[in-house]
């Protein structure tokens, strides 16, 4: 374990880079902070951290694709701890270490490599010893990372657009698919929607879904399925549209109503079935 520290005079005649109201840029090399975590660094394998791009930036050393879009560090009073032993407690409390680097710490990177997936490397600055891990601009893995009402879907991992978005056909809200026609009410029973989504094959596949209209409850999977009525509906008994199960049915607060036994008032909050 070492620790170099560089004045600020020297940095400026070898970078030209000025450092604001720092004295020195300091780099801590050769410690493994096992107790300190990050998300995108391997924990056992921390190599460094440096000022001397005029900037904090972890350096994980030899191992490739660690780096992603920041590489904050979760300081924990242990990880305080390895801190100031290596530094030293005026260092440590004259850089500011527990705020700067747990807030916006990017990862530094001298290679593609040092990224992980869906990040590449900026090259260093001008003065600058390290670059920066940025997100790569369209990556995606998935087609739900990509803007597919716009006709883009994920292809050899970059958001690629397939479909022409004026030949989109409407997306529709929920409509009634099935009336109820047990009794006299005829009461809407089944609604319907219906999504438009882009496929790699450069085509709009529609998708549509089921479900049961308010004060229903069941899991519909055509028009042609069943929905459950609440009990004494019509009357005071209710559930949302989209509602599965009986105990989904439920009676509003401040409901009166009466029968054989006498009046009377819900109070507290909604009464839902058994």
């Amino acid at each position: 374990m070492k620790k170099i520290t560089i004045t600020l005079a020297a940095l400026m005649e070898i970078t030209g880079t000025a450092y604001g109201a720092w004295d020195t840029s300091t780099r801590i090399d050769g410690v493994h902070l096992s107790s300190c975590t990050s998300k995108y660094i391997d924990v056992n394998a921390i190599e460094s951290l440096n000022y001397e791009d005029n900037a904090w930036k972890l350096v994980m050393g030899r191992k490739n694709g660690w780096g992603g879009s920041s590489c904050t560090l979760t300081m924990t009073g242990e990880c305080s701890k390895a801190l100031i032993g290596i530094m030293g407690k005026e260092d440590f409390d004259s850089a500011s270490i527990d705020g700067t680097l747990t807030s916006s710490i990017s990862c530094a990177c001298n290679s593609n490599s040092d990224c992980v997936t869906g990040f590449k490397c900026s090259p260093a600055g001008s003065g600058q010893k390290y670059g920066f891990c940025t997100q790569i601009s369209n990556f995606c893995t998935t087609d739900s990372q990509c803007d597919n009402d716009k006709g883009y879907v994920c292809v050899n991992k970059a958001c690629t657009q397939k479909c022409t978005i004026n030949t989109k056909p409407d997306d529709t809200g929920w409509e009634i698919a099935a009336r109820d026609t047990s009794d006299y009410y005829n009461f809407p029973m089944i609604e319907k929607s219906s999504t438009y989504k882009c496929s790699s094959a450069g085509r709009w596949t529609g998708t549509t879904a089921y479900r049961c209209a308010a004060h229903y409850y069941g899991a519909p999977t055509s028009a042609s399925s069943k929905c459950s009525r609440c009990p004494d509906y019509p009357g005071p008994a209710e559930a949302p549209a989209g509602s599965t199960k009986i105990t989904d049915c439920y009676y509003p607060r401040g409901t009166e109503y009466n029968d054989s036994t006498g009046a009377f008032k819900i109070i507290g909050g909604d009464c839902h079935h058994d």
